[in-house]
């Protein structure tokens, strides 16, 4: 049996994410269909191929080539990632039933460039243990951004599917409109675009600053959004995590730090 690794998540936020989506009828009482529309962006992808190859060239190591699978793989995985937001798909399943030609992940949302997510993924060490992999010979890489009606700001997600043995080198093309669809199991805790609500929402809990009864990608956005202009409406008593009465840059580093980890403490 094969063994497969993962890194540990990469949840760094730089835009706001109201985003939108429309979700099926339901197939069965634990399961739907989730639909969200974007740009697949095939040439960010491109670029980030050629930035790690640098990375992997400083240590001397062999470049890494698109396939053509992974590539369509790791596009499906970013669309997805903004459902759930971690290395078990909507469904449930995990990451590498998406391509029998992926051992390695790695996730990330909100870097605006290929520059900015590569930077980032190399500023942690389980996602460059994956970069750096010797062994690895192919790659696959997802840009999806989701699209807007202009009056909020979206950032794309990403990923980085990894594998081994001769690639099916893919054909770079232009970035395509599309609409993806997964399968979502209603039991899981959705972070991303228009996550299962809970029915009664909870009362001020710390980091849940939009008071819709989770901590994630959303609280985030919206608390950028309120230290930029107070206009936008926020959550008072769960947004003051560090403890010192104060809403300011630093709950904002703060909330970043914890959905990066999940370790970390509110003040």
């Amino acid at each position: 049996m094969k063994t497969r690794y993962t890194t540990v998540l990469s949840a760094l936020l730089l835009t706001i994410s109201m985003l939108f989506c429309a979700v099926g009828v339901a197939v069965a009482e634990s399961i739907g269909i989730q639909r969200v529309y974007g740009t697949l962006k095939y040439t960010y992808a491109f670029e980030v191929v050629d930035l790690v190859n640098q990375e992997r060239a400083k240590e001397g190591l062999q470049p890494l080539t698109m396939d053509a699978e992974l590539i369509e793989a790791a596009m499906q995985r970013s669309a997805e990632i903004l459902v759930h937001f971690a290395h078990v798909r909507p469904d449930g399943s995990s990451c590498f039933s998406i391509s029998d030609k992926a051992f390695g992940e790695n996730i990330a949302y909100g870097y605006g460039t290929p520059e900015q997510v590569v930077r980032g993924w190399m500023n942690s060490e389980g996602h460059r243990a994956n970069i750096m992999n010797g062994g690895y010979t192919t790659i696959g890489v997802g840009c999806f951004e989701q699209a807007s009606d202009g009056s909020v700001y979206t950032a794309p997600a990403w990923t980085q599917l990894f594998g081994y043995g001769t690639a099916q080198p893919a054909q770079q093309s232009a970035d395509v409109q599309q609409v993806m669809q997964m399968t979502v199991d209603a039991g899981l805790q959705l972070n991303g675009v228009e996550e299962i609500q809970p029915v009664e929402p909870v009362e001020a809990q710390r980091g849940d600053v939009n008071a819709d009864g989770f901590i994630n990608n959303k609280d985030f956005s919206r608390l950028k959004a309120y230290l930029a202009d107070d206009a936008v409406p926020i959550q008072q008593a769960a947004a003051e995590l560090t403890g010192d009465d104060w809403i300011n840059n630093k709950d904002l580093s703060r909330l970043k730090a914890y959905l990066a980890d999940d370790m970390i403490a509110f003040g």
